[in-house]
């Protein structure tokens, strides 16, 4: 296991490979671990970590094009952690949606 964390505007932020790469974010086109093809071949996992209302600067990055995105299949309830924040229930933070989506993958690879 390995985490890598990179700012917004670095240059050092790589060119991910599209085949082991997916993005963990709820889009249109976004699916669940369980219904992605080739689940197997996912090595890496980019997760943004910003505002609800700050993801398109981030989405809009040269190296992210392209890339699959995947959400979480099922929210399991409120948050359990405290945040002030103008959001339902399915609201996660960063470090929940990650548990979720991981706990996802081990079941779905």
């Amino acid at each position: 296991t390995q985490v890598d964390v990179y700012e917004y505007g670095e240059e050092s932020i790589p060119a991910f490979d599209r085949e082991s790469t997916v993005l963990a974010f709820p889009s249109a086109d976004a699916v669940p671990f369980a219904r992605l093809e080739a689940v197997e071949k996912v090595t890496t996992l980019v997760v943004l970590c910003c505002p609800w209302r700050q993801p398109a600067k981030l989405l809009a990055l040269p190296q992210l094009q392209g890339i699959r995105h995947v959400k979480i299949g099922r929210i399991r309830g409120q948050s359990e952690y405290w945040r002030v924040g103008a959001h339902d229930a399915g609201h996660l933070s960063t470090i929940e949606a990650l548990r979720c989506l991981l706990a996802e993958y081990v079941v779905a690879a």
